[in-house]
């Protein structure tokens, strides 16, 4: 039987648990479909990404480590997030971009995944990624709008194939709670606190600090309802200093997680909260995987297609949160919460069958490789 092999490249390695949800999500699909599949994930710290997925893995920063991978694969494979983007830094977007550019140098198939696209900015950075991307074989983009600013920039060759995210491709009823919950009783959270937790996610963004106020203050309201708030860092380090500068202007108590947590310990940490309110959209995305509902803080384009993707609460822009309508809307969820699950579990069912769909590309695409 002939043993493929697949190079898997995107923002891993770097302490995001959004993104490693994404590596995660893609190992484990791709584990249960198809166990002699080779897969190698360029990381920006291999020897952590290898201990924790147990996969072979490559410095994404040493060129001669990326060209081998690559040459060894029968597919290259951009895995989900928003790569192609310039409104963080310009050199990320070019640096996928080159990768992308060797693999089809060295005359490999090239699949963009689950992509969030943009915000593209710059006009010649527009040019680059429809140069590169109109070469590639296949891309699926997670929302409907990521579509369009490809099509709009000029990508027009290859398919695009809008799907959704890749971590709601994973089995709720597959994921194991226990070690979210024993990082939870770490922080003196045990079973007495179930049913009354809400969990928060908040990052840095610009100079901006008006917001985490607005969180200070809206984290208070719920204190004095008797929810115990916590805080879920998304980034670490960064999420947990910006906890605190929250934390630091509540007036109540709240519990500030201050470690790195895997993705199945932040899945099973979620899953115990009533309400989530995030800013990180991937704190969104696990939320409704594990069927908590949620109010989406909005500081990019990507949460607001998020949001309306899913269904969920519009919490509105960083720059301008208005603090009485969160009260409202953290409440009314609350007090309507069995409704809000059913809903939000009927609105998730058709955007799994999209998510898992991203897979079967990837299948199709090696055994196209292989006829």
């Amino acid at each position: 039987m002939l043993m493929n092999k697949v190079t898997l490249i995107g923002y891993y390695g770097f302490n995001n648990t959004g993104d490693e949800a994404i590596l995660y999500s893609i190992l484990r699909s791709l584990k249960q479909r198809n166990k002699d599949l080779q897969v190698t994930v360029l990381s920006g710290n291999p020897g952590k990404t290898e201990k924790l997925y147990g996969v072979p893995c490559r410095n994404r920063w040493r060129i001669r480590d990326v060209i081998s991978a690559i040459w060894q694969s029968d597919l290259v494979v951009f895995g989900g997030g928003s790569l192609l983007q310039d409104t963080t830094s310009r050199r990320s977007l070019d640096y996928y971009l080159a990768i992308a550019r060797v693999a089809r140098l060295l005359r490999k198939p090239v699949y963009f995944m689950g992509q969030g696209i943009g915000p593209v900015i710059n006009e010649q950075s527009k040019q680059k990624v429809a140069r590169v991307l109109n070469r590639v074989q296949y891309i699926t983009v997670r929302d409907r709008d990521s579509k369009q600013q490809l099509l709009d920039m000029g990508v027009t060759k290859p398919p695009i194939e809008v799907t959704a995210d890749i971590v709601l491709g994973l089995y709720r009823r597959e994921v194991e709670t226990a070690p979210g919950i024993r990082v939870l009783e770490r922080y003196q959270l045990g079973d007495e606190d179930q049913g009354r937790m809400v969990g928060i996610s908040v990052r840095n963004w610009r100079e901006l600090s008006g917001y985490k106020t607005v969180v200070a203050e809206l984290a208070d309201s719920l204190a004095a309802k008797g929810y115990k708030v916590v805080f879920l860092p998304f980034h670490f380090p960064g999420d947990v200093s910006c906890a605190r500068d929250v934390v630091r202007q509540m007036q109540g108590d709240a519990v500030v997680i201050r470690e790195e947590c895997t993705t199945i310990e932040m899945l099973g940490m979620i899953s115990r909260m009533e309400l989530l309110i995030g800013m990180r959209m991937h704190s969104l995305i696990m939320a409704a995987l594990m069927g908590v509902p949620s109010v989406g803080l909005s500081y990019d384009p990507k949460i607001d297609a998020a949001v309306n993707l899913m269904g969920l609460v519009d919490g509105g822009r960083v720059e301008n949160l208005n603090l009485e309508q969160l009260r409202l809307d953290s409440m009314q969820i609350l007090f309507n919460r069995d409704e809000e699950c059913q809903r939000l579990v009927q609105r998730l069912e058709p955007l799994k069958t999209k998510a898992r769909r991203n897979v079967d590309i990837l299948e199709e695409l090696l055994q196209e490789k292989n006829q």
